[in-house]
């Protein structure tokens, strides 16, 4: 009870801070993000009541551990999102174009970027994985939705040294993405309409779908938070309703 206590805590705390960095997040770079969320939550939470397929459930201990990890892994994601779309003076692809324009010969500023993208390219795959490991209709299409972030922005990203694997994961070539030019490099994940931006708002949604799952398993003893489908019987994003129903 100690631990499941302190579980409750954390995700709780962790929540707040998420919303909190959302609401300074419309401020920056994601100015849309929100009306986004909502259309894309409307759209689809009309896919999931019509889904009507039989899964077979995961234990729960196994569960909870996946999708903390899937969790984890959004908010590490967001946190460095956060980053590279920020706006402000001093932000981090604003200090790094100042450096730049100064030709002092200094990247302290522009391997800080690289850094960031290094850590959302790592994240991405490891929701990836995670998803794919647990399987379900949910996740399923969350991989579809981001493989085709992936595949629009496919010629901008393979500029950069990052490809698609045949399991959805991306991988980096760094001496493509170290020497790649920094205004590139912004207009991928630096800016309100790129790949990163698509990316982080999708992520938001996977991020409140993770979270309902670990909590709600916490919370009703591992059992009862599941249907006959294996998947929360609350939605991802922190309203109520029914992914699946057992009996349809």
């Amino acid at each position: 009870m100690r631990i499941r206590s302190q579980v409750l805590t954390t995700l709780s705390r962790n929540r707040a801070l998420r919303q909190a960095r959302s609401r300074a997040i419309i401020q920056s770079g994601r100015t849309n993000s929100n009306t986004n969320r909502l259309s894309s939550t409307n759209k689809n939470n009309a896919i999931f009541n019509k889904v009507n397929n039989y899964q077979n459930g995961f234990n729960s201990s196994e569960l909870i551990k996946d999708y903390s990890t899937i969790y984890s892994s959004c908010e590490s994601l967001l946190n460095a999102s956060d980053k590279l779309l920020s706006s402000k003076d001093d932000s981090i692809f604003n200090l790094a174009t100042k450096e730049n324009k100064e030709q002092t010969g200094k990247t302290d500023n522009k391997e800080k970027v690289i850094s960031q993208i290094k850590s959302v390219v790592n994240h991405f795959n490891t929701i990836m994985e995670k998803m794919n490991d647990i399987g379900y209709t949910v996740n399923t299409l969350y991989r579809k939705q981001l493989s085709q972030y992936v595949a629009q922005s496919k010629t901008d990203l393979k500029n950069l040294g990052i490809t698609e694997e045949k399991d959805g994961t991306l991988s980096i070539d760094e001496k493509v993405l170290n020497a790649a030019d920094l205004s590139k490099l912004q207009d991928v994940f630096g800016k309100k309409n790129s790949f990163m931006n698509r990316v982080a708002v999708r992520i938001e949604s996977i991020s409140a779908y993770a979270n309902s799952n670990v909590s709600l398993q916490l919370q009703n003893g591992y059992t009862s938070a599941y249907s006959k489908f294996g998947e929360s019987t609350e939605n991802g994003y922190g309203g109520t309703g029914h992914y699946f129903s057992a009996s349809r």
